[in-house]
């Protein structure tokens, strides 16, 4: 006897099975949303790898500006609406300080319109906090003013943008120093027709559009001229202009070295050498799920998973890999290094880490432990002392 019912039923069913013997993975649990609000706005939602060197986030008006004490000092605030731009390097977990600018550096602003030369003495963007989303390697947001959907991934040495514009006018893009108060000035290059390379102190930086760029101009502190190169500009920056109007994609590629130029260059080269922004993202999915994975938390708690994950997550952020591709690495004796056989990590904050993060390194993460212990070998040779130098109490506690 044919019971025609009972096929959908069969479905459905093995269906739910399917759905209720799925686990999610450790990376799924990641909400970096948590702590960057008021007084534990101590991290960011930025995108980036384990210990990368570039952790790409928006910078948060007005909090990055006037947060005092323990007070956004990520450089984002949850709680702010407005953004000055998507920067490459920052300092999560810092410390409290005074009033300051909290920006991270090399700031990347999207835009569209004409827009008053005000704008660039402080370049502030609305956002939609409904449309805000971040995944462990990935964050996006929707710019309303301008309807521009933003979104950012990373791999250790590159910070990738994908911007889609979808109003009349053309696209652009203005780039300055991000945190004016700590900056040096920015130098800024067009190399050619879709590429600028420049550095902002000893940061030094390739920015590859994969559209040609229209036009070019400056903005020299004051004022908007004409131009393609900057030298060590105080509150200067690059616009670029894209003649192409309509719903466009526009994706930027921004890569950092310590060491110069032309290690900037290879490190893009071998980390990110297409315009794939989906598949960087799942990359940088992947690596947090693979140092995460190793360790695995039972139970049917989904908040406590969250919790737990969440504080792993945050644990892989500092110190910071500042060696490049080929393994060089700058000193703190000011000279140009050569890692061999392992990867330098500075931008320690050891406070009381000393006693329980690193100790939970060596359990979880024993390469990269040992990798760490070996770099603080090198900054106790290269700073010949542990004495009071300036430079290396700066150093170590970036």
């Amino acid at each position: 006897m044919n019971k025609p019912w009972l096929t959908p039923v069969l479905i459905c069913l093995v269906l739910w099975i399917l759905i209720s013997c799925k686990s999610d993975l450790p990376v799924d649990y990641v909400d970096p949303f948590i702590c960057t609000e008021g007084d534990h706005g101590q991290w960011l939602p930025a995108a980036l790898v384990p210990f990368g060197l570039v952790e790409l986030c928006p910078d948060t008006w007005p909090g990055s500006l006037t947060a005092d004490g323990d007070l956004a000092h990520s450089g984002y605030d949850f709680s702010d609406e407005h953004i000055r731009g998507f920067s490459h390097l920052h300092h999560p977990s810092s410390g409290g300080t005074n009033i300051s600018d909290r920006a991270g550096l090399l700031s990347v602003v999207p835009f569209s319109g004409i827009p008053a030369d005000s704008f660039f003495i402080n370049p502030v963007l609305k956002i939609d906090k409904s449309t805000e989303k971040a995944e462990a390697g990935y964050y996006s947001v929707h710019l309303p003013e301008d309807n521009i959907l933003a979104e950012l991934t990373a791999t250790v040495h590159s910070g990738i943008h994908r911007y889609t514009f979808n109003g009349s006018e053309s696209n652009k893009i203005f780039i300055y120093e991000g945190n004016r108060g700590g900056a040096t000035g920015i130098s800024c290059r067009q190399v050619d027709g879709n590429s600028l390379e420049g550095s902002i102190g000893n940061k030094y930086f390739v920015i590859r559009f994969n559209k040609p760029v229209e036009k070019i101009r400056l903005w020299n502190g004051s004022r908007i001229i004409e131009g393609n190169m900057l030298e060590k500009q105080d509150n200067g920056g690059i616009i670029c202009e894209f003649n192409d109007p309509g719903t466009r994609e526009l994706l930027v590629k921004t890569v950092i070295s310590l060491s110069s130029v032309d290690a900037a260059r290879k490190n893009l080269d071998i980390e990110c050498n297409h315009w794939n922004f989906e598949k960087v993202r799942a990359n940088a999915a992947d690596s947090w799920n693979e140092i995460l994975s190793a360790i695995k938390v039972e139970g049917r708690n989904h908040d406590d998973k969250v919790t737990f994950y969440t504080a792993l997550y945050h644990t892989c952020f500092l110190p910071v890999n500042q060696t490049d591709t080929d393994g060089t690495y700058p000193g703190l004796d000011q000279q140009l290094h050569r890692a061999e056989g392992y990867i330098h990590y500075d931008g320690f904050a050891f406070w009381d880490s000393f006693r329980t993060k690193y100790p939970l390194y060596s359990l979880f993460i024993p390469g990269i432990y040992s990798d760490i212990v070996t770099s603080l070998r090198d900054l106790y040779e290269q700073a010949d002392n542990w004495g009071s130098s300036r430079e290396v109490i700066i150093l170590l506690m970036a």
